[in-house]
């Protein structure tokens, strides 16, 4: 027991022996000055340097300990040269991967043949309706047809047949078959309907061709939203301009309005601004924890693209009527059922809708009552929801005494009672 004492002596001995040596060694020459506000620690000292290999390895115990160099002083800042940490916190954030999809079991997944809403008793043709014929003719024929149809009964009848719950034709690809039916719709003027057929298959079952066509039904009906979905598989697929800007727009909807911000900044900076920049941010604009507020001029602007339509729609901007007649029919049909544009302003857009087929003459009625409720009391009579509100007048047949001089037979004369 005393030799363990006496060695445990001479260690608290030589402890107490270092930490005295220390302050002493810390007094030769003074350092540069703390600009920390009490309470944080100072820096570490910077190790000293390793000897090199032909010097000896360590002093003998007999030298005295040479004194540790203090820090060098920092060489005095730019002035002209700021560092935004702001910014570079910003840049990470546009680069954090976006979350994994969500997996959906084998028994949840939805089957891509057949696809469709109508079935034989809902007017659907039924499950056979293409029967044997070859899939890809059938699909050029679709990709060739001019759209809208000059009858408003043949665009009903295809509209039926298109939106059908039917087997796909061989030598096709089931998904790229619903993607063809879907364009077909939309060149029709159904945005609502070719979104129902996107809306069945699951994005992981998503072609080129299905991406391509999901873009321009969630810009037809005005929802930008629908694109959020599309974003993380979308850019594993193309490169397409559309997915970083639908990447700042989805951040916004979703709150996150730091990311949104970098994310369309980097996009402003790598394709110089421009119309479809300028409603990309308008639609960040109108989500949550944004500051930011962009006004839209159209002088310059000679093309409607789907992009435009879709984005202009979603914050409820007023088209130019000339941009909307160059764009086509369809994009008028388009316009009568977005829900964020005015209804004064949809109503000659849903007349137009009727000729095609699209709305039905309940729907029409339908608004132009909307319409009458708003309009004030003295000016109705001259609207039409004023003249729909009148009642019809009786109506008698009279069968005269005069013969038809063409078909042998009496002539029939109405007249209003």
């Amino acid at each position: 027991m005393k030799p363990l004492r006496a060695k445990l002596l001479l260690l608290l001995a030589g402890g107490a022996a270092l930490a005295f040596a220390i302050p002493a060694m810390g007094q030769g020459e003074k350092g540069p000055e703390s600009l920390l506000p009490p309470g944080f620690g100072e820096p570490p000292p910077p190790a000293p340097k390793a000897p090199p290999s032909d010097s000896p390895a360590t002093p003998s115990p007999a030298s005295p300990a040479p004194a540790l160099p203090s820090p060098a002083a920092p060489p005095p800042a730019d002035p002209l040269r700021i560092e935004d940490a702001a910014a570079e916190d910003l840049e990470a954030l546009a680069l954090q991967a976006l979350p994994p999809p969500i997996e959906i079991p084998e028994g949840s997944r939805r089957p891509t043949n057949p696809v469709g809403v109508l079935r034989p008793g809902n007017w659907g043709l039924g499950l056979d309706a293409f029967g044997t014929a070859n899939g890809r003719f059938l699909a050029g024929l679709m990709g060739r047809l001019n759209a809208p149809l000059p009858s408003r009964w043949t665009s009903i009848l295809l509209r039926r047949a298109l939106l059908s719950e039917a087997a796909a034709p061989p030598q096709v690809n089931e998904v790229d078959w619903v993607a063809e039916r879907a364009w077909l719709l939309l060149r029709m003027g159904e945005a609502d309907s070719a979104r129902m057929l996107v809306q069945a298959v699951d994005v992981d079952r998503f072609t080129p061709r299905m991406f391509s066509v999901a873009v321009q039904t969630a810009l037809a009906t005005a929802d930008p939203a629908a694109l959020c979905p599309l974003v993380g598989p979308g850019r594993n697929v193309s490169d397409q301009p559309v997915w970083p800007l639908a990447d700042a727009m989805c951040a916004s909807l979703e709150g996150d309005a730091a990311r949104a911000s970098t994310l369309i900044e980097q996009a402003r900076r790598r394709t110089g601004g421009g119309i479809d920049t300028l409603l990309a941010q308008k639609v960040i604009g109108a989500g949550t924890n944004t500051r930011g507020a962009v006004t839209i001029e159209w002088e310059g602007v000679d093309e409607l693209s789907s992009w435009r339509f879709g984005l202009a729609s979603a914050t409820g901007l007023e088209i130019p009527g000339p941009l909307l007649n160059r764009a086509g029919s369809a994009v008028w049909a388009w316009q009568a059922r977005a829900p964020m544009i005015p209804l004064e302003q949809r109503i000659a857009a849903a007349e137009r809708a009727a000729t095609l087929g699209v709305f039905s003459n309940a729907s029409l009625v339908e608004m132009h009552s909307l319409l009458a409720d708003r309009t004030d009391p003295s000016e109705i009579e001259a609207s039409i929801g004023g003249r729909l509100r009148r009642p019809m007048p009786a109506v008698r047949s009279a069968i005269g005494s005069t013969r038809c001089a063409t078909c042998g037979g009496r002539a029939t004369t109405v007249t209003a009672a």
